[in-house]
């Protein structure tokens, strides 16, 4: 049996919530043994930019530069360029730091080179100084899609632009049926000696990663090295929006594993 120093952690992870245990993690063990898998549910495009919140902020509070404050986007962050599409009449709901900004024209960059989603996470995550892998859940767009009473909405625009506010009836994830684990996905998880599903909203950060074809199935492969640290509390979560959400809402296909 190995010694925990040499175990090789696999995690699957949302944003904030997830990377505060992925950041003690990357701080006790040899970082390069750590290989975390991340939902990409909630990118979105806007301004013609290709954004990942969740690879963001894990990507972020592993390099030491996260607004730790916040939990999201660069420490001592400014938003000069944001103010500025405002003020030719661009939407300013999603707050877009100027240093953010490189990271998400880079990536659009390199996809409208050829390059994929995975590819585009290594080449930011290596010039971040980030020794541990950080693998998007697939390379192919899985949209959440929040069905509420003010109709169909992108996941950002239901939790960002609307403050969680609409009733939630159903979450769906967009074209998952058609979508491929990223490369290295299932390999990640086969080769773990052990599998983590950190405190993320279990509905729309960790239900995505689960919805992808074959993910779930390897993880009951290996279902005896699963460990899951749940966000909720006495029915209540510490944090985020899981409150507004029933665990009924999900509805394509069951986040539970």
């Amino acid at each position: 049996m190995p010694t925990s120093k040499k175990l090789k952690i696999t995690a699957l992870a949302g944003g904030v919530g997830a990377s505060k245990l992925l950041r003690g993690l990357y701080e006790v063990m040899d970082s390069r043994d750590l290989t975390i898998i991340v939902n990409t549910g909630d990118d979105i495009v806007l301004h013609g930019l290709k954004i990942s919140p969740d690879l963001d902020i894990v990507t972020y509070t592993l390099a030491g530069i996260v607004d730790s404050a916040k939990g999201w986007g660069f420490r001592g962050e400014s938003f000069h360029a944001l103010k500025r599409l405002a003020h030719y009449g661009r939407a300013n709901w999603f707050n877009l730091g100027d240093r953010d900004l490189a990271t998400h024209i880079h990536r659009t960059a390199m996809l409208a080179e050829g390059k994929t989603l995975s590819q585009a996470a290594e080449s930011i995550r290596t010039a971040l100084g980030v020794k541990s892998r950080v693998l998007p859940m697939s390379d192919d767009r899985v949209p959440t899609i929040i069905d509420s009473n003010e109709g169909l909405l992108h996941f950002q625009e239901y939790l960002v632009k609307r403050h969680a506010e609409p009733i939630v009836r159903g979450i769906r994830f967009a074209g998952v049926e058609s979508a491929r684990p990223a490369p290295g996905v299932l390999d990640a998880i086969a080769s773990a000696d052990r599998i983590i599903v950190c405190p993320s909203n279990p509905l729309v950060s960790i239900g995505p990663i689960l919805a992808v074809p074959h993910v779930r199935e390897q993880l009951r492969t290996h279902k005896q090295k699963v460990f899951a640290v749940c966000p909720i509390v006495g029915g209540k979560s510490l944090k985020g929006p899981p409150t507004k959400c029933s665990p009924n809402s999900a509805t394509s296909p069951q986040p539970s594993a």
